[in-house]
Parts: C-alpha cells; structure tokens; sequence
C-alpha cells in the first residue's frame, strides 16, 4: 500500500512538472490564430493569441521584420522566475534554417494606429503586471497611451525596444522595484500634451514610485516632456550612459526622489524650435533638474491631493551627478526646490561639463542645502546671451570647490578654493545653440584643445574629496592626481579618449 501511494504521489509530482513546463510561442504576420503556435512552422498570426496562450513562465517571440496592428493593448499578466523569466521578444531564422531569439535590426513592430484613449486611460500598448517579466527586440509605435508600461509589479526589464509616437510616456515603470531599461531609444512621445490639449507634458522614460531602478544605454529625443524622469516618491535610481536630446521640458529631471545617481549622460537641445519650451526663446528646457513639485505632496503639506500624495520622506536627497555632458539647453544644471520646505541634503555636483547653455548653473527656486558639494565642474558660456550662473545657490550647507568659471569669479555665494576663472577652450567652441541632430555633436566635442596651455593648469585643481566619486571620467579613463576639472579627464589619461557613449540604436 505504501510502495503504490509513493508511486502515486511521484506520478502526481512529474505530471504536475509537465504540466507547468515553459512553452515558447510564435507569432508570424503569415500565421493562423488556429495553428498550434508553438514553433516557428506552425505560428499564431497575432500577438494577443498567443499572449491569451500564455501560462505562467511561457513566452511568446515575434518574427523579425513583421508588423502586427493591434486593436487592442497586449496584457501581460503572466509571471516567471528569476532563472526562467516570461519573454516578450522576437525570432528569426539563420541563413542555415536555426532558430534565434535574439534580434538586433529589422525588429519586429506593433502598430497601436495613434488611437487617442479616453482621458485618463493611460495603459500601455504592451502592458505588464506579471513579474519577472522581459519586454526585448521590439519597435513598439502609435501608441495611444503609454509604449511599454510595467504597472506595480517587479523584476522587469525592456532591452532594446524602440517606441515612436506614443501620446503619453514612451515607456514607464510605475510603482514597481527592481527594475531594468538598457538600450532602448524613445522618440516622439508626449503627443497628448502637445497636440491633443493635455494639460501635462510626460516623460520619454518614466520612473514613477518605484525603486531600484536603472535606466542605462538609451537615445530618448524629440519629444514634448521630460527625457528621463524620477519621481513621485521613487529611490535607489541610478540614470547613465544615455543621451537626450531635442526634449521640451528638462532633460534628465531629478523629483522626488531619495538616492539618485546620474552620471555619464551626454543632453543637448535643438536649433529646432518645435521642441522649444520658452515661445521666442530658443531653448528647451533645462539639461539636468532637481525639484520637490508641490502637486506630489499636496495632501502632507495641507492641500487636497490624492491618495497617492507623498511624505515630506520623499524630498529629494543623497543624489550624485558626475561626468554628465550638458550643451544648449535653458540651464545646464537647475536646482527649482518648489516645495518650500525643500532643503537639499547629501547632494554632490562633480565632474561635469556645461557649455553654453542659456546658464550654466541656477537656483531658480533659492532653497537651501545641507552637507552638499558642488565641485570640479566646467561652466563654459560662449554665445553673447550666456551666464555662467543665473539665480544663485545659497552658501548655506553647500561647499564649491575647484569650478572652473568662464565669465570670471561668480557671486561670492558660489566662489571657492582652487577655481579657475579663464583660458579653457574645448574642441568645440561655437555651433552648440545650431543642433539639429544628436549626432551633430560627439562626446570629444567637450574635450579640451589639444596643446592648449590652459590644460596643465586646470588639471592640477584640488582634488575631488568624495567617498565613493568618480575615479574615472565619461570615457572610462582613470583620472589624474590631483583630481581635475569636467568630465573628460583633461589629460586624456593613460589611454586616451573611448568610442563616445551616444548610441547609434538600430
């Protein structure tokens, strides 16, 4: 009796394996909702066939070079593991007739037709609550609502997906944790806002209540809101090595959030002046932005907010920027402060160049900061309507240190030790206000003349004391002692400067 109840329960255990066992399934533009589709010769024709299939651990691959118009947004709800995650990605074949899921060119696209959602239905045209999830080698396009949203959830990652078009954020990751954007590029996003009379300009990629959060690799332009934006309440974010450009509003936009990094990112603006915040002025808005918006904390600080409000836990603090590359934007680095308890604590501004920008620095919003250092930066004005600094930054808990200042000696508020007021000169001195691509400009634009006597002196600027700070620059190369200026070690270091990180996605 013993021998035949084991015999059962092993019998129940292996069905129960099979049962759950990981299907992969394909999905082809010349394929039959009726087929099997779990091969490549036997393929669903469209994606929410095979996402309606779907158990959990399974995934489903579109082929390369395919376009699927959806009438519908893709739901996935199903979860796998850390080993074994749930694939939203594509296939091809090999000139030898082999299987390969991993796809670079000629992606396969899902087509949302630009169809305007009802107000405040804002879900994404592949929408994701499932966890362990990886959305990958897709173009995702005319969304109308979000391109890629993972919605309170976990362990998600979108790789190599382009989104064009969308009518709110391209992609978003909201109130979710641990959590992955690596090489994507996101154009033209934020339509609502721009030509539909939202009265909201949303970001290219979204960070929204979430937590351990890194967007690296990714070419976010041309479009009618925030580049990059953490907020609400999110933390432990870490922004680099991507590039934004040609964006209305800020650049890389810093709000909310506790223990943020952003670091090796090249933003610029446009001589395009469809993507102009300011009317006249031909500007977007500011390259790299700090702020504590009052909306987000309304209902703690005694208004009506929503639910959602934050605590005032949630100003932002402990946030590094190093080796970012800033050019012709309204402001090169802005610290707003527009809720008025704002004091900013922990924050360091090292190692960055910011180069005719309508200013290099501005404390528009004149908060205070605590235990901060603002050091060994590059603020270079060159046009006739440049500043080095426009609303000045209190001295009151922050530290400058080693700037080199173009325009003189700044206020005495921003003045410290070991700055350097003249002489620099970079590869590229003129044309930063006449961009019309990001490929216009390359990360040794920012370099310093080769032979220039100004460079043996700016590289001997006092050294960086930041536990933790940048070693190396925005190439990679380990950076002289004593530490210098900007970040391009001005030196060139001992192997001079790496490919530039602005990325050609195809």
């Amino acid at each position: 009796m013993r021998n035949t109840f084991a015999a059962l329960l092993i019998a129940l255990c292996l069905c129960s394996a099979s049962a759950h066992a990981a299907t992969s399934y394909y999905v082809s533009a010349a394929g039959n909702d009726a087929n099997s589709g779990t091969s490549p010769g036997q393929p669903f024709r469209t994606p929410g066939r095979a996402i309606d299939a779907m158990s959990d651990g399974d995934s489903v691959f579109l082929r390369a070079g395919d376009t699927f118009t959806l009438d519908s947004h893709l739901r996935v709800s199903r979860s796998g593991t850390s080993s074994r995650p749930v694939v939203i990605g594509a296939y091809r074949r090999t000139s030898g007739g082999a299987i390969e899921h991993r796809v670079s060119g000629n992606r396969p696209a899902l087509d949302g037709k630009t169809t305007v959602p009802t107000r405040g239905n804002y879900i994404g045209l592949i929408h994701v609550t499932g966890r362990h999830v990886e959305i990958r080698d897709l173009v995702v396009k005319n969304s109308g609502g979000i391109g890629i949203r993972f919605h309170e959830t976990r362990n998600g990652m979108v790789e190599n997906v382009r989104t064009d078009w969308t009518y709110r954020f391209g992609i978003q990751f909201f109130r979710s944790r641990d959590m992955e954007m690596h090489d994507c590029e996101i154009r033209s996003y934020g339509h609502g806002g721009k030509f539909f009379g939202e009265p909201t300009f949303p970001n290219g990629a979204s960070i929204r209540s979430s937590s351990n959060v890194l967007v690296r690799g990714c070419r976010v332009y041309e479009g009618w809101g925030e580049g990059i934006n953490t907020f609400y309440g999110s933390s432990n974010v870490v922004i680099e090595n991507n590039t934004v450009y040609a964006v209305r509003n800020i650049g890389i936009y810093v709000d909310s959030t506790v223990n943020a990094i952003v670091r090796n990112n090249v933003v610029l603006g446009t001589r395009n002046d469809l993507y102009h915040r300011y009317g006249d002025n031909t500007f977007v808005g500011p390259g790299i932005a700090i702020n504590n918006e009052r909306y987000q904390f309304a209902r703690s600080v005694g208004g009506t907010g929503g639910s959602s409000a934050l605590g005032l836990e949630s100003i932002a603090r402990d946030v590094q920027i190093y080796n970012n590359l800033v050019a012709g934007t309204a402001i090169g680095m802005a610290f707003f402060g527009q809720l008025d308890s704002t004091k900013y604590r922990n924050f360091v501004v090292a190692h960055n160049t910011f180069v005719d920008n309508q200013s290099q620095i501005s404390s528009p919003g004149g908060h205070d900061f605590e235990d901060s250092l603002i050091a060994n930066n590059i603020f270079l004005s060159l046009s006739g309507d440049a500043s080095d600094v426009g609303g000045a930054i209190n001295s009151s808990g922050v530290e400058f240190r080693s700037n080199y200042w173009s325009q003189g000696a700044p206020r005495s508020s921003m003045r410290g030790a070991g700055d350097i007021h003249s002489g620099l000169r970079l590869r590229k001195m003129s044309g930063w206000r006449n961009i019309r691509s990001y490929s216009d400009v390359s990360p040794e634009d920012f370099l310093p003349t080769a032979g220039d006597d100004s460079v043996s002196s700016v590289a001997g600027a006092s050294s960086l004391r930041l536990s933790g700070g940048p070693s190396r620059d925005f190439f990679g190369n380990e950076r002289e002692t004593p530490v210098d200026l900007g970040a391009i070690s001005l030196t060139g270091g001992q192997n001079g400067p790496r490919p530039p990180v602005i990325l050609s996605v195809q």
